[in-house]
């Protein structure tokens, strides 16, 4: 696959810099999205300084998305529709890649929120010429950021393969209008 200009909006959060690091790691140049361009610079230090090589740049979240061929969505929920809204001119047009989880919290923990529309599909409503995609939802933080392997693993290195390719290819494929990676 052809290297990528990444944005990553959110990509001061755990999630969003742990998927800043392993696009930069697959050699995507990746440009962090942050609400504070300074936060968004620090972050893209320590990816940077992880990685031995300058891949990460941190902006705005508007300049982020607006210089990126492709843009992935990892902010809060609580912050979801305020944060699309604010870029949403620089959405338009692109494939845009949520890893959103409509998740309330209290005194137990995360709980899922009963809405009648994911993020993605909330993503779509509000920027309705992106091309959305939901994807990785299920991976963790900690993960991302630590696990220096593959987010896959089979027992056969052939479908491992082209399970991945797949994957890659509904996540990226142009001839499609919408559609829902899931873990």
């Amino acid at each position: 696959m052809a290297s990528l200009e990444i944005g990553v909006i959110g990509g001061t959060g755990a999630q969003g810099k742990g998927l800043a690091y392993r696009f930069a790691l697959a050699g995507h140049k990746v440009l962090i999205g942050s609400r504070n361009p300074d936060n968004a610079q620090k972050t893209a230090d320590e990816v940077n300084d992880r990685l031995g090589v300058p891949a990460a740049t941190g902006l705005g979240n508007l300049d982020a998305a607006a210089r990126s061929e492709v843009v992935q969505v990892a902010v809060p929920w609580d912050g979801h529709e305020e944060a699309i809204t604010a870029i949403a001119p620089a959405l338009a047009g692109k494939i845009v890649v949520s890893c959103v989880n409509p998740l309330g919290f209290d005194m137990f923990g995360a709980y899922g929120l009963p809405l009648t529309e994911s993020a993605a599909e909330q993503l779509q409503r509000l920027v309705p010429t992106a091309r959305v995609v939901g994807a990785f939802h299920h991976v963790s933080a900690t993960l991302l950021w630590n696990h220096h392997g593959p987010l896959r693993h089979g027992s056969d290195d052939g479908v491992d393969g082209t399970v991945a390719d797949e994957v890659a290819g509904a996540a990226l494929d142009p001839a499609g209008d919408r559609a829902a990676v899931l873990g």
